[in-house]
């Protein structure tokens, strides 16, 4: 019987690594977690506030995740025609359809039935700044598919300096350890060395460190399977934030909760471990079908996540509602991490649900396209 669920769930681990699926659902929480800390801005602006900013900081690279599981697949062998096909249909058309629709919808109201008068209120000014930001890349929170699309587009020019690294062996440590010194760096200067800013060739700049630790950490990945390695990185994960958290308030620098900072690379890098630590436990067929599910569904949250937080969470007041029952009265560690579970559970699940209508929308266009390009075929 072992061996059959040891055979079975190797030929799971075949079709998708359930490490890194639990990984992107880790990252899209994080992420949303990020954008919840905005809604009650009079505890934003004290920056001696520890538990808001420690929470903070534990929920803060989620973007440093994705980074470095890009890098991890990254320099595979797929060829550079296809992975611009791929860009196109697989980013790209979403980000075009998500613009558009955020551009509709993002301030409409629900409780009001004209959304035909809603529509025509949108001015040639209004469609002309769309049409600017489209030119420079930017739109938002989708600023990070917009860095993505043009380090897929880059993508030659990170490979030639992958291929230097493997012509004179440099070994993956020494990798590592330069990127992060570079950023330790640049955090102390204040951003005045890299300029990494969330949008595009700046936000490229800052993702270079996490395509190359992304790619060294899937050549030694094998070394860290083990759980004995759980408690060590949760330690290390941990005590970097409590680290963090102390030089945010003793310097009164909000910058060192970036991603793009010494404390992203090691914390991605801790959490990659964390994660892998459980990879036996995590390729079990259960749990496997649940992660790879829900996983396939990220990027639509990630799309869509910030929709229904202004237009659900926030309109309806269960932003409110959270803030008052968890955390307003007892102003503690344990009534934040109560509001804010509850408040990433709700709009994660909601996101969910808008994803999957998503996916099944799209999966029939592409049915009845298909039944169209058949039917013309015959004719």
């Amino acid at each position: 019987m072992k061996s059959f669920e040891k055979k079975e769930n190797e030929n799971y681990e075949k079709k998708r690594d359930s490490s890194i699926e639990l990984l992107r659902i880790i990252g899209c929480i994080s992420v949303i977690s990020t954008h919840i800390m905005n809604i009650q801005s009079d505890e934003n602006t004290n920056i001696e506030n520890f538990p808001r900013i420690f929470n903070g900081c534990l929920c803060a690279d989620g973007v440093a995740i994705f980074w470095y599981i890009m890098g991890f697949f990254f320099f595979n062998k797929i060829s550079y025609k296809k992975r611009l096909n791929l860009l196109f249909k697989k980013i790209y058309i979403p980000i075009i359809i998500t613009s558009f629709f955020y551009f509709y919808f993002y301030d409409f109201n629900f409780n009001n039935p004209k959304i035909l008068s809603h529509f025509l209120k949108k001015t040639k000014e209004d469609y002309l700044f769309l049409f600017y930001n489209f030119l420079i890349l930017e739109g938002g929170h989708l600023w990070f598919c917009y860095v993505y699309i043009l380090i897929v587009i880059l993508y030659p020019s990170f490979e030639g300096l992958n291929n230097l690294f493997e012509k004179y062996k440099i070994n993956s440590y020494k990798i590592y350890f330069i990127f992060l010194a570079i950023f330790i760096e640049n955090d102390f200067l204040n951003n005045k060395l890299l300029c990494v800013e969330h949008h595009n060739f700046n936000g490229v700049i800052g993702a270079i460190p996490f395509i190359f630790c992304g790619n060294e950490l899937r050549k030694n990945i094998d070394k860290f399977k083990n759980k004995k390695f759980f408690s060590i990185f949760i330690f290390f994960y941990f005590g970097f934030n409590f680290l963090r958290t102390y030089l945010i308030i003793f310097t009164g620098k909000i910058y060192f909760i970036w991603w793009s900072t010494g404390f992203g690379i090691i914390n991605g890098f801790c959490l990659f471990m964390i994660v892998y630590s459980f990879y036996d436990y995590l390729h079990y067929k259960f749990i496997y079908l649940i992660i790879t599910k829900i996983s396939s569904m990220t990027y639509y949250i990630y799309l869509i996540h910030i929709f229904v937080i202004n237009n659900i969470f926030k309109f309806y007041k269960i932003d409110k509602k959270f803030y008052k029952k968890f955390y307003k009265n007892s102003k503690s560690m344990k009534g934040l991490i109560y509001y804010q579970t509850n408040s990433i559970l709700f709009i994660f699940f909601i996101s969910l649900i808008f994803s999957f209508g998503i996916d099944i929308f799209i999966k029939y266009l592409l049915y009845f396209k298909k039944l169209i390009e058949k039917k013309i075929k015959n004719n």
